[in-house]
């Protein structure tokens, strides 16, 4: 979301939570991609919520984050994670004169991130030896 931000023009802030931005920069984005932006911008702000409970779990509590999180959620981030980055890629590769080498990569790195937020669901799911893996998506 951060790359399609910044190939509108727009200061990409210092956040998890871009949905401020992405809505209030909807006009700048071409027609097809503007469609995605109010999903996105929920994505954003759910996964930012979700990455604080998957980082520290319910602290009032103590739940730890692996009793939190199960497949269905791993799964639900991975998709959500996917489907932004295929939409981002391709108005990354419309406007852009990066390469898709450069692309790839951050590809790579933006589904690392998205794994790193959901530390707690991977944790549960590698325990009970699922075998979702990386390498998958990559």
């Amino acid at each position: 979301m951060k790359a399609a931000l910044l190939i509108v023009g727009i200061r990409v802030p210092h956040s998890h939570d871009l949905s401020a931005v992405l809505t209030g920069a909807i006009n700048k984005f071409p027609e097809w991609f503007k469609e995605k932006v109010p999903s996105f911008a929920l994505h954003s702000r759910v996964m930012s919520i979700i990455r604080v409970y998957a980082t520290y779990g319910y602290e009032p509590t103590g739940t730890p984050p692996k009793e939190l999180f199960r497949q269905h959620d791993a799964n639900m981030c991975i998709k959500n994670a996917e489907d932004v980055w295929f939409s981002c890629i391709v108005c990354a590769m419309k406007y852009s004169n990066q390469s898709l080498e450069f692309l790839l990569e951050r590809r790579r790195q933006t589904i690392g991130l998205f794994y790193e937020l959901g530390h707690a669901c991977k944790e549960s799911l590698w325990q009970k030896q699922i075998s979702i893996t990386p390498s998958v998506y990559m």
